[in-house]
């Protein structure tokens, strides 16, 4: 809601009043109904706690954004940075009087340049130390919180995999859990490491926990373990030495979804050697009884021939 019209920085104004209110007025409970407000400066009657409460009993609301306000209320004392932006800015300022008169339904002063520049210079009859304290907390209140840095792991992957920089463009997204099918990992014991592509090292641990796996941190005590990218060089010569199963990160996706263990795998893979071994053998008995044919075929048709030559010689 804005102000009411003629309150902004273009109207003349009649000055700051002097505020020689010794209560708090109060309001229709809807005199500030929407408006925003900002509170800064020393004010004489009105402390922060109860300047909020008494501008959202009668329907408005405290914020921090100096830009998005209605109305500034401002007293003595306030920031030269406040002041510098309020001027850049055409923000509308008001004493506390002025916020007094808004809960009476009444139009405000709104404050002009002089008057903003002797907001630094006047103190009101305040405790010096009161309002000190009172600006120092009004600034960490006011204080933009810092963006978090949410990136920061994935981007050192990044530099570490070049492999992981596709799922950061938008590839994939590393921290999307992959769903398979239910309690397929039940038991397993799982090791991670090295540099995930499609999941970072959290949410594959996260995952695997789902489906009833459990993770562990010694190589040796492992079922399975899950190498990435840029494993490190010990790792991967215990794994050797040890003789311990592994399998890569798409592998360990492909389990999930089509509901096969590492064992599985391994079973299916044996079975597959020993039947194109028998096919091998099979193929060179074959190959054998093929020789061993015409081996025969062919001393018959010697044998043949010989005693036709005898038979004619005899003639």
């Amino acid at each position: 809601m804005s102000p009411p019209a003629g309150n902004k920085g273009g109207k003349e104004s009649t000055g700051a009043l002097p505020n020689s209110r010794k209560v708090i007025p109060q309001g229709d409970p809807s005199a500030l109904q929407g408006l925003k407000f900002l509170f800064t400066g020393t004010l004489d009657l009105l402390d922060r706690n109860t300047a909020k409460k008494t501008v959202e009993q009668h329907g408005g609301s405290v914020i921090t954004n100096m830009e998005k306000t209605d109305y500034i209320v401002l007293g003595p004392n306030c920031g030269p940075k406040k002041l510098d932006t309020i001027k850049a800015k055409n923000l509308t300022t008001i004493t506390e009087e002025g916020f007094f008169q808004l809960l009476e339904g009444e139009t405000p002063a709104v404050q002009t340049a002089d008057d903003l520049s002797g907001a630094i210079a006047k103190p009101m009859p305040t405790e010096p130390s009161k309002g000190k304290a009172e600006s120092q907390k009004e600034e960490k209140e006011e204080k933009p919180e810092k963006p978090k840095k949410t990136t920061s792991k994935s981007s050192s992957s990044a530099k570490a995999a070049p492999a992981a920089s596709t799922a950061k463009s938008g590839g994939n997204e590393r921290k999307k859990e992959i769903h398979g099918k239910p309690n397929v990992l039940e038991g397993m014991k799982l090791l991670f490491t090295g540099t995930m592509n499609t999941m970072d090292r959290p949410t594959s641990k996260k995952t695997a926990e789902a489906h009833g796996a459990t993770i562990i941190t010694k190589l040796a005590d492992t079922d399975l373990i899950i190498l990435g990218t840029k494993a490190g060089p010990k790792k991967l010569q215990e794994i050797e030495e040890k003789g311990l199963r592994t399998c890569t990160e798409q592998e360990f996706i492909a389990m999930l979804k089509d509901g096969a263990s590492g064992e599985d795998d391994e079973d299916d893979e044996q079975e597959e050697e020993e039947e194109e071994e028998e096919e091998e053998e099979e193929e060179e008995e074959e190959e054998e009884e093929v020789k061993a044919t015409k081996g025969k075929k062919r001393g018959a048709a010697t044998a043949g021939r010989g005693r036709g030559k005898k038979a004619k010689q005899s003639a």
